[in-house]
C-alpha cells in the first residue's frame, strides 16, 4: 500500500516568506523580527482625596438654666 502522511503538515506562512516545504522535512520557522513592542501605558494611580479634616466643634455658651 501506499504510506501516507502521518498528519497533516499545517504550515502557517507569514507575509513574505517563502517556505518550501518537503517531504519528511523538518521546517523550522524563522519567526519574523517583531516590530518595536508598543510600550504598555503605566495606568497612573489616582492620588486619594485628602480627608477634609472637620473642624472642631466650638462648644456654645450653655443655656442658662430657667428661673
Amino acid at each position: 500500500g501506499t504510506a501516507g502522511a502521518e498528519g497533516p503538515v499545517v504550515v502557517q506562512v507569514q507575509p513574505g516568506a517563502t517556505v518550501q516545504v518537503a517531504p519528511g522535512a523538518t521546517v523550522q520557522a524563522v519567526p519574523a523580527q517583531p516590530g518595536q513592542p508598543a510600550q504598555p501605558t503605566q495606568p497612573q494611580p489616582a492620588q486619594p482625596t485628602q480627608p477634609t479634616q472637620p473642624a472642631p466643634v466650638q462648644p456654645g455658651q450653655p443655656a442658662p438654666l430657667p428661673g
